[in-house]
């Protein structure tokens, strides 16, 4: 049962029950400890009762995890996830600007790229990349052959000619 309470105004009731909640929290504030040393907790909301012990805890956390060579500078840190594999922003972008040597698909020499799509080494492995149509077969006489262009459908004029003728 609930006992009902007259105040004289509404801020009267609004100070009462915020008085009546504040020394709730104080309350269970006291029974909080900080999760480091274990001490009386100061602020309500907080998980460690000062700054010292915050960091001392991360210290304590960075000790746990493994260090790693970053993939860049070679320098050795702490990292903040299982992931990472850079010590810092300035190393992740200087490796994104790195050009990592690449084989060509046509003459099969190693080179850098200048763009992230590149996959030959010069312009003329792109143009006899480009020029290397898979053989097909042709639509006037069924004979396999090498096309010169990519549109090419038959392998002479006179097929070309019976195909269109066939189909009207």
């Amino acid at each position: 049962m609930t006992i009902r309470r007259e105040f004289c105004d509404s801020k009267c009731r609004q100070r009462f029950y915020t008085a009546e909640k504040q020394a709730a929290r104080a309350e269970a504030r006291k029974s909080q400890k900080c999760l480091f040393c274990g001490g009386q907790m100061g602020a309500y909301g907080r998980i460690y009762c000062s700054e010292a012990c915050k960091v001392r805890s991360g210290d304590d956390m960075r000790a746990k995890r493994n260090k790693r060579n970053c993939k860049v500078c070679g320098k050795r840190f702490f990292p903040t996830n299982e992931g990472q594999v850079y010590c810092g922003l300035k190393c992740r972008d200087d490796d994104k600007r790195i050009r990592w040597p690449k084989v060509c698909l046509v003459c099969g020499i190693t080179f850098r790229p200048h763009q992230v799509e590149q996959v030959t080494c010069s312009r003329a492995c792109k143009g006899q990349m480009q020029r290397t149509v898979p053989d097909r077969t042709c639509i006037g006489c069924g004979q396999v052959f090498r096309p010169k262009r990519a549109a090419q459908t038959a392998c002479s004029k006179s097929c070309a000619m019976k195909a269109r003728m066939r189909k009207g």
